[in-house]
């Protein structure tokens, strides 16, 4: 494991090189998209490729994947749009085991009351 640092994990996620490893790995671009949506460096956040790599997840897991929902709905507000946060976070509780419901309703909770997860930038 030498070698993995952190810096050299947030490097290898950032740039989508985990993903180019195995495309198809629906879980890579739920990784992916989770990152570029919530990274606390603002110079590696990317909402839109996390809505795309998070869409990709959705697409892959045939929509039937509750994580990759959740983080859709987390990409989404990341871009500012928590009406489609709150949609696909809805549609992820659906999906939820029991175990996790309470987690994706904090969310959820979160999102209806336009709470971000991250601190804005004020530049």
């Amino acid at each position: 494991m030498s070698g993995f640092t952190h810096p050299n994990i947030v490097t290898l996620i950032g740039h989508g090189t985990v993903v180019g490893q195995d495309p198809g790995n629906p879980f890579f671009h739920a990784t992916l998209a989770g990152f570029l949506a919530t990274c606390p460096d603002r110079k590696l956040r990317d909402a839109t490729r996390a809505v795309s790599h998070a869409r990709t997840a959705c697409e892959l897991s045939h929509w039937r994947d509750w994580r990759s929902l959740k983080v859709f709905a987390s990409a989404y507000r990341a871009t500012g749009d928590p009406d489609a946060a709150m949609t696909w976070c809805e549609k992820a509780l659906e999906l939820a085991p029991p175990s996790q419901k309470r987690a994706v309703q904090v969310d959820l909770d979160a999102y209806r009351k336009l709470k971000p997860f991250l601190t804005p930038d004020y530049d």
